[in-house]
């Protein structure tokens, strides 16, 4: 339908009050649009006939007798169910559609339809500019800061304290409300994918000493991990000029009042902002940005001042057009001035397709020169003694049109910054000829730097959960990894912050906690954010899943249970070292021994090796010391038991499995009387347990006296001659004593304690004597002499 002008006047094109035509807006091409309405419509016109056609009342009740027909009506409507059902998933509506009931499927549809009819309004209406803008308004909220750092060094002590309260900063956070999100309207839109690296957007590459190519870098398994620096060349052949690394004297910055200043936002208007550029040798920039309602975050104002002039450019009006200003932020005779420009080299690249070569960072500067601060509000008192209110640091500056309060403090940023770098270059040149050529490559090295996407893994889970100090279970562990996965993936979808979409210490509170009822998430969160609300079911689920993993009672990871470390004493050492030394803990971990055997036990027998190998024995010993070792046996004084020149073989065979070889012995003798158990066999852990044994061995040599005493049993034989009891082979060596002079021994003995004795107490003296007689002290004495005597019979 065509609209007729107006019959009366000719329409007139508009004017300005200065006079000048102005143009009315072209005209959206809706083309495009109309052709996909068009095919729409004809679509659900020729649905509805085909619906129309199909039988219906009696006709129906006639068709539905025959299976085929059944059987094609149920196909059909089955794959339409499904058909709507994955509409709806793709427009996030949750439930299972198919498994409704017919009531529940047409309200659900209903409310669809409703949802998507007025979000298709809302965007037309944008789109023709009938959609009212709302009023930014400004918020401002105070809040208190501490004068003097958390941590005091160590010589705060002599710091002078005031007798009331400390004084406090107050900043105030300027914020506002009905502010557009500025993502709508850029022209390329942003891809927040964790699939796909970031791409510089760089179209063209002036001053350069290479052609333009972005190369990528591939990983291990051949994907694109990131791309090279287009001018990464430049910046390594790049040197400072001479004349830059002379002294100068300071130019004093104009007056802020008296300095003019010109806003940039249209795109015509860059091309005098360019040429007004060139002309100047060095320029002050700054950005501000904005990083809480975007999930990469965005540039939002730019600020470049020079000695006579103060620019403020909007970059989210001019996004795409600034890339020109390359010709100026890559011109090696141009120096650029930035304080603190790890983040603006990445922001300029990520956002604006900007690349600065010949950089000078004041705050590299700051660090050479040791001062007791770095920031820019410490160097703008120390040498312009003005006083800056970092608080619109935090401003939010995607608020248009800008308060002129927030025009003020972006101007400082950079207007007086090259009479710092002018005082700093010559203070850097008095400390020493080559301080000043470190802080034009430390600032060389950070224009090298390269934007990256933020991601998330295990790493990066892992530091937020050991900076946040809490101890997690298995449980517990398993619903923060997949909150903070969760909170990822909804962040790169929305265009939104992980801080806006679930703020960290929220998270570390639900996975703590492990609310069963989605009212105990709710609970978890002051102030519930918006997006938290909108995916409370899915939170709920990761929750219930969470609970379901069985607790693994084993040792968690990073608690090593502790394991005894008291070795066994071994009897077998390597026979191939002739260095070896039993009491030697150098030989590695395999004989660190902290017990080893001593020459405390008088049979414990230490030797090299339990079973003899006949290739081994040798009838000679050997000359050379690191031929191969001999086999000897040590007594308990450390002596060789076998004489070199008595070195027969078969005597040392028989020597050998007598001393280390276990026997048979008979069922009623104990393992601890036993004379030829092995040394393995008898071996302990801690000097306690050594003394011990030593003990019970010359306990086990000595015998019982009322055994002594007591005359044993012999069985006679038939024969009619008495046979007489052969006595052991310790009794039969010891001298026969008479009774009568024992028993006369005794008397004086006990003639000689009665009278030492008191007279108090007769029974008990009675009972002493009795006691003290009954020892047989002197069978013990002859008991052990016999028994040295014994043991120096083996020896021989």
């Amino acid at each position: 339908m065509k609209i007729k002008p107006h019959s009366g006047t000719p329409a007139k094109p508009l004017t300005t009050p200065a006079g000048t035509s102005k143009r009315p807006p072209a005209a959206i091409d809706s083309s495009p649009v109309k052709k996909y309405s068009d095919n729409g419509q004809s679509m659900i016109v020729n649905g509805m006939k085909s619906v129309l056609a199909l039988p219906a009342g009696n006709c129906r009740d006639l068709y539905a007798t025959h299976p085929s027909f059944v059987r094609i009506m149920d196909a059909q409507a089955n794959k339409i169910l499904h058909t709507i059902s994955d509409v709806l998933k793709m427009h996030d509506v949750k439930g299972n559609f198919v498994a409704r009931d017919r009531e529940e499927r047409f309200e659900l549809l209903q409310e669809f339809n409703d949802t998507i009819l007025e979000r298709i309004n809302s965007n037309l209406d944008e789109i023709a500019g009938i959609k009212k803008k709302h009023e930014t308004v400004l918020l401002h909220s105070e809040i208190q800061l501490p004068v003097t750092p958390r941590q005091k060094v160590s010589g705060s002590w002599n710091e002078s304290s005031n007798s009331g309260k400390s004084p406090v900063v107050r900043a105030t956070l300027v914020t506002g409300t009905n502010i557009v999100r500025p993502q709508i309207n850029f022209k390329v839109p942003v891809d927040n994918s964790a699939l796909n690296p970031f791409v510089p957007k760089i179209k063209d590459k002036p001053n350069s000493l290479k052609p333009l190519a972005v190369l990528p870098e591939y990983d291990e398994a051949g994907n694109i991990v990131s791309y090279l620096h287009p001018y990464e060349f430049e910046l390594d052949r790049f040197e400072p000029s001479k004349k830059a690394l002379k002294s100068v004297e300071p130019q004093e910055p104009l007056d802020l009042e008296s300095t003019p200043l010109d806003f940039i936002d249209k795109e015509d208007q860059v091309a005098p902002l360019l040429e007004e550029l060139r002309q100047a040798k060095e320029l002050a920039i700054d950005l501000e940005h904005h990083s809480y309602r975007t999930f990469q975050g965005f540039t939002c104002l730019m600020q470049i001042s020079t000695r006579t002039k103060d620019y403020i450019i909007d970059t989210l009006a001019l996004r795409e057009e600034l890339h020109v200003l390359n010709e100026v932020f890559t011109d090696t005779k141009v120096v650029k001035v930035l304080h603190g420009s790890i983040s603006d080299i990445e922001w300029l690249q990520r956002d604006l397709a900007l690349y600065v070569v010949n950089m000078f960072d004041t705050g590299e500067a700051a660090k050479v020169l040791e001062f007791s601060r770095i920031g820019l509000q410490f160097l703008l008192k120390h040498y312009c003694n003005i006083e800056t209110d970092k608080a619109y640091q935090l401003a939010d500056w995607r608020i248009r049109p800008i308060p002129k309060n927030f025009i003020e403090y972006a101007r400082k940023d950079t207007h007086y910054l090259l009479y710092i770098y002018d005082r700093m270059r010559n203070e850097l040149i008095e400390k020493g000829a080559s301080f000043l050529q470190t802080v034009y490559n430390k600032s060389t090295f950070l224009c090298k730097h390269r934007y990256e996407k933020p991601v998330i893994n295990e790493d990066s889970i892992m530091n937020i959960y050991h900076r946040s100090k809490h101890v997690f279970d298995q449980r517990q562990m398993y619903a923060f990894r997949e909150i903070l996965y969760w909170r990822d993936k909804t962040a790169r979808l929305e265009d939104e912050s992980a801080g806006y979409v679930l703020p960290q210490h929220m998270a570390l509170d639900i996975a703590s906690k492990l609310p069963r009822e989605m009212q105990g998430i709710i609970a978890c969160c002051t102030p519930v954010p918006s997006l938290v609300r909108q995916h409370l079911h899915t939170l709920h689920a990761i929750i219930l899943k969470a609970r379901e993993i069985p607790l693994n009672k084993s040792v968690p990871q990073g608690i090593v249970q502790q394991k005894d470390t008291r070795h066994k004493i071994q009897s077998t050492f390597d026979i191939n070292n002739p260095l070896f030394c039993p009491h030697d803990n150098s030989q590695g971990q395999g004989h660190l021994e902290t017990n080893l055997p001593t020459l405390l036990d008088s049979r414990a027998k230490i030797g090299v090796c339990e079973t003899v190998v006949k290739k081994l024995l040798k009838e000679c010993p050997d000359a050379n010391v690191f031929g191969q070792s001999k086999t000897r046996t040590l007594d308990e004084k450390g002596r060789s038991a076998v004489e070199d020149s008595s070195a027969d073989e078969s005597r040392m065979i028989k020597f050998i499995e007598m001393q280390y070889q276990k026997k048979e012995t008979d069922g009623n003798v104990s393992l601890n009387t036993s004379l030829h158990l092995s040394y393995r066999d008898r071996k302990f852990n801690t000097p306690f347990e050594r003394h011990i044994e030593t003990y019970r061995n010359r306990a086990a040599d000595e015998p019982d006296p009322e055994q002594q005493q007591e005359p044993p049993v012999v069985k006679q034989e038939a024969s009619d001659a008495p046979v007489k009891p052969e006595p052991d082979s310790q009794e039969a060596k010891q001298p026969s004593v008479p009774l009568k002079a024992l028993k006369r021994k005794e008397d004086t003995t006990n003639h000689r304690e009665r009278k030492k004795s008191p007279t108090d107490c007769p029974r008990e003296n009675i009972r002493c004597r009795l006691n003290r007689s009954s020892r047989p002290r002197k069978k013990t004495t002859k008991i052990k002499k016999t028994t040295r005597r014994t043991v120096l019979l083996l020896r021989i």
